[in-house]
């Protein structure tokens, strides 16, 4: 009866020691078969939120091209008009001058001056660099 007492907690504690050990086995298996499935779910996550800034900054990028395209030749058509407009305008402005006041305006030693019409007064009373102004 000792012995079989004696080897009864022996037999207990291989029997204690093969559950434990089955049970660590089990929990490790499911907890690696767990953190292996979590990468293949997790993964389409960042994919998704990857694309889409991807896809976010090309379309905005090509947006932002497309618009300075227009604006630029029509910015550049825009200045052509006013050059022109501009252009007119002096033409005009001569014009008016010559036809209404007949006076014109040199540049003397790079000093603009006014040139009265013919039949002025010999002796003005304005003088400039000893000419008549």
């Amino acid at each position: 009866m000792t012995v079989s007492e004696l080897g009864r907690p022996d037999e207990n504690s291989r029997r204690a020691a093969r559950n434990a050990l089955r049970t660590i086995g089990l929990v490790t298996e499911e907890e690696a078969a767990r953190m292996h499935t979590l990468p293949q779910k997790a993964w389409p996550k960042p994919l998704t939120f990857g694309l889409n800034r991807s896809l976010g900054i090309s379309a905005g990028s090509w947006a932002t091209m497309r618009w300075r395209s227009r604006s630029i030749p029509a910015r550049i058509e825009a200045v052509a008009e006013l050059d022109c407009e501009i252009a007119e305008t002096r033409r005009t402005l001569a014009r008016i001058e010559m036809a209404a006041w007949r006076i014109a305006l040199p540049e003397i030693e790079e000093e603009q001056a006014v040139v009265g019409p013919s039949g002025t007064l010999d002796k003005p009373r304005w003088i400039w660099r000893g000419r008549p102004a």
